[in-house]
């Protein structure tokens, strides 16, 4: 599933020169929607590719228990962390195009499988997906 979200994008990727690296512990089966799994792994990674430099990698990290989406550019300011899954809310100074809608979608859809999804910096951006059930 992941390969085919890869695929998708590539042409986003090649455009800056980046390198989608795939790090899988162990086989991975989930009971998933497959749209939707889809359309946040999309939202993701194009949030990912988006914001990192020329030349650089996308980390993705899989396991029975989590996803990881990490990216190298500048990462997120913590001001900003408490807001990004709000819709509509773009970040200040954004200069890539968009509605500010993908997050946002990105936390429903983990909700609806009773996942997970927060965000914080390391390198840069990384997006945390847990899937164990948070009750």
């Amino acid at each position: 599933m992941i390969t085919e979200v890869i695929n998708f994008i590539s042409r986003l990727a090649k455009k800056k020169n980046i390198k989608i690296v795939v790090l899988e512990q162990e086989p991975t089966k989930l009971l998933l929607d497959k749209a939707m799994f889809f359309t946040l792994m999309k939202n993701l990674l194009e949030n990912a590719i988006n914001h990192s430099p020329f030349n650089s990698e996308v980390t993705i990290f899989l396991n029975n228990q989590y996803l990881t989406v990490e990216d190298h550019g500048s990462g997120i300011e913590s001001c900003n962390l408490p807001f990004i899954f709000d819709k509509f809310w773009r970040g200040p100074n954004r200069q890539i195009s968009g509605a500010g809608l993908g997050l946002s979608i990105c936390q429903k859809i983990a909700s609806a499988h009773n996942w997970r999804l927060h965000a914080s910096n390391r390198e840069g951006a990384c997006f945390h997906i847990d899937f164990r059930a948070s009750n």
